[in-house]
């Protein structure tokens, strides 16, 4: 009897999980990346790369990335366009 119990109790935990948690392939939503920045152009090529796996997992191209500083587009402007 107990196992039937928890065994009903993890099925309504995971049914709830699933209700509560965002659909990661959602396209209302986006995912902004956010890196400190250089002045070296080369330094944002792993950033890119990770923005490009991100873009191909999601399978979407809301996904941004922001630079603090030095590089563009900066926080706001990454923000506003995934928002646009």
């Amino acid at each position: 009897m107990s196992d039937k119990l928890l065994k009903d109790s993890q099925d309504s935990q995971d049914s709830q999980d699933s209700q509560n948690s965002p659909d990661r392939h959602d396209p209302a939503r986006g995912l902004l990346l956010f890196a400190h920045g250089a002045r070296d152009p080369q330094w944002a090529q792993p950033f890119e790369a990770v923005a490009q796996r991100c873009r191909a997992e999601r399978g979407s191209d809301r996904v941004a990335l922001a630079f603090l500083e030095f590089m563009t587009p900066d926080l706001v402007a990454a923000g506003s366009a995934l928002v646009a």
